[in-house]
């Protein structure tokens, strides 16, 4: 049957640093993943569930034969170009964390091929490449909330190339010393990331609490405002609760956002 790590009769140890090691058995399990042998499906709240490869990955799929090293990184290098369009070397390396060594020799392979092509960005003091199949969009009318692991800011060399849009994630940073807050979402507006939202979501009461709202240099703040309340609407349903609540008093937005919320009560 399906097995989550909790499960385990010999679960992680409870007490030391982090709640000391993993188990060993939690160590089997993913050495397990690792070559093969199990899959990995998501439980509610996050909880990782092993079960066997036959019952997660279909028949086909498991079929195809394993390519080589060397051609999966060509795969991948490719996959990368294809979701960015137009990239430095480093950004598209990065996209699925490959070692960056090999994947840049490969990544050259695939430009001396014809597949990607070299180019110059301006602004950039670095070389790129262009994939064939990118386009210039006629418009982008994005207004979301991105998480912290969001393609758009993950590698955080390419966001501030992009965006001028230095971000750190301040989970690891004391209390005191944390600039925007715990668990800040960037916010894209547009073509721009136009300011960052410090927020929880509280599941038991069914609601998204608001403590810090700040506006990006050049920001307009009201228009900022309004779409960002209009994005925490989206990511209260996506979410799966109630709605949102300004609680703190932390940045330029938030009462420019306070207003918002009550005007949708």
């Amino acid at each position: 049957r399906p097995l989550a790590p909790a499960e385990l009769v010999d679960p992680r140890p409870r007490d030391g640093a982090w709640w000391g090691d993993r188990s060993e058995g939690a160590i089997a399990l993913d050495w397990l993943f690792r070559v093969g042998e199990v899959g990995i499906r998501r439980r509610p709240g996050f909880v990782k569930e092993f079960d066997l490869l036959e019952r997660i990955v279909p028949d086909e799929i498991r079929a195809v034969p394993t390519p080589s090293e060397e051609e999966a990184h060509r795969e991948l290098l490719r996959r990368a170009a294809r979701s960015l369009g137009v990239a430095a070397a480093a950004d598209i390396v990065d996209y699925h964390r490959l070692p960056k060594r090999p994947a840049r020799e490969r990544l050259a392979e695939l430009v001396e091929a014809g597949e990607l092509e070299a180019v110059s960005v301006e602004g950039w003091d670095l070389p790129a490449v262009l994939h064939p199949e990118a386009t210039l969009p006629r418009a982008i009318e994005a207004c979301t909330l991105l998480s912290p692991f969001d393609p758009v800011v993950w590698f955080r060399e390419r966001g501030e190339r992009l965006f001028d849009f230095a971000y750190k994630l301040e989970i690891y940073t004391p209390a005191a010393k944390r600039k925007f807050g715990y668990y800040v979402l960037p916010f894209l507006m547009g073509d721009r990331i136009v300011g960052r939202l410090d927020g929880k979501t509280d599941r038991r009461e069914r609601l998204f609490r608001v403590f810090g709202a700040f506006a990006e240099t050049g920001a307009d703040r009201d228009v900022t405002a309004e779409g960002m309340a209009r994005a925490l609407d989206d990511l209260a349903t996506f979410v799966g609760v109630d709605g949102w609540r300004v609680e703190g008093n932390r940045g330029e937005l938030i009462e420019p956002l306070r207003r918002h919320e009550s005007a949708c009560r």
